[in-house]
């Protein structure tokens, strides 16, 4: 079995609230950490990779707390029904047409 496959076989039998909860928490926490980094960086073309691993180290764990928080105010149960993943493209994020 490959690698997609064993990732498809796991999401099948995965409950979908905690998939949903999951789901919602980790996208919240990425863009909140992106949004907190973004905003204490002038110049991302200038921005020293060990700078921005030490902003993205101090805005993670603030940005995983709100989004907790903010997944205890959702419907998950609601939120679970729109839970897709598109298991035909399992190549590398932005490589697929």
């Amino acid at each position: 079995m490959t690698s997609e496959e064993e990732a498809q076989a796991a999401f099948a039998k995965a409950d979908p609230v905690e998939v949903a909860r999951a789901t919602a928490i980790a996208s919240y926490a990425a863009v909140k950490t992106a949004s907190l980094v973004e905003a204490q960086v002038l110049d991302p073309q200038a921005v020293d990779p060990v700078v921005l691993e030490q902003l993205v180290n101090q805005a993670a764990p603030i940005a995983s707390d709100e989004a907790l928080a903010w997944v205890d105010t959702l419907d998950v149960e609601a939120l679970a029904q729109s839970i897709h993943p598109d298991f035909s493209c399992p190549e590398e994020p932005y490589l697929c047409p």
